[in-house]
């Protein structure tokens, strides 16, 4: 996944050099993909435990726990601001691009990196929480920024879990779900013949937009 996703976000976006936001970064996952080429990344990320957990500390990194509705930062302070599966998750995406684009410099780009509705794991989540909703709002949103879309990319990346235990950990452990047998039967049916193999492999489907800052 990590090496797809860089050169697709590296496509759209002159990272090296650039003053980076992150916004739902996570434990820092995607920014080890990027941080080391620019200026200075800003993770942004409202879940404390999730950013406590991170592997990405470099000098030129830094963390805040803050939503993606009122960020703490003065108009036009970065480059690039990236919203890393994490849009559809806003209660008001609209309005989160739009704060997104406050604080981006004119002639910067805002980057909204989000699954698909078709993508396999997407489609397995659906098990716990079926969030086409949320992501057909997304798809509203983008639709009514008023900004330019440069461009709509998707592409494919693979998951790799050991075996149907895996699976079924990060299930389980991705939503904070206690143990639940009616659950694991629905995730041994999605997988079919595939629950008895190892490794299993599962493709995940992303769509990634680029909109430019006039």
């Amino acid at each position: 996944m990590e090496q797809k996703t860089r050169q697709m976000l590296l496509n759209e976006a002159e990272f090296k050099g650039s003053r980076v936001l992150e916004i739902g970064c996570g434990n820092g996952r995607v920014m080890e993909m990027y941080a080391n080429d620019t200026a200075f990344t800003a993770g942004l990320e409202p879940d404390q435990e999730a950013i406590c957990s991170t592997s990405c500390a470099t000098a030129n990194t830094g963390f805040i726990c803050a939503s993606g509705m009122e960020l703490p930062f003065k108009d036009k302070c970065f480059d690039i601001t990236l919203f890393t599966l994490s849009l559809h998750h806003h209660p008001a995406p609209l309005e989160a691009i739009a704060e997104a684009a406050r604080i981006t410099a004119p002639k910067g780009r805002i980057l909204v990196l989000e699954p698909t509705k078709e993508s396999e794991i997407q489609r397995l989540c659906k098990i716990f929480h079926d969030e086409d909703k949320e992501l057909d709002n997304v798809e509203e949103a983008l639709r009514k920024t008023g900004m330019q879309i440069l461009s709509r990319n998707e592409f494919n990346t693979r998951f790799i879990f050991k075996n149907y235990e895996d699976v079924s950990d990060y299930c389980f452990s991705y939503y904070n779900h206690p143990p639940d047998k009616e659950k694991n039967s629905r995730i041994r049916r999605f997988l079919g013949k595939r629950a008895e193999l190892s490794p299993i492999y599962m493709e995940d489907t992303l769509r990634l937009t680029c909109i430019g800052k006039q």
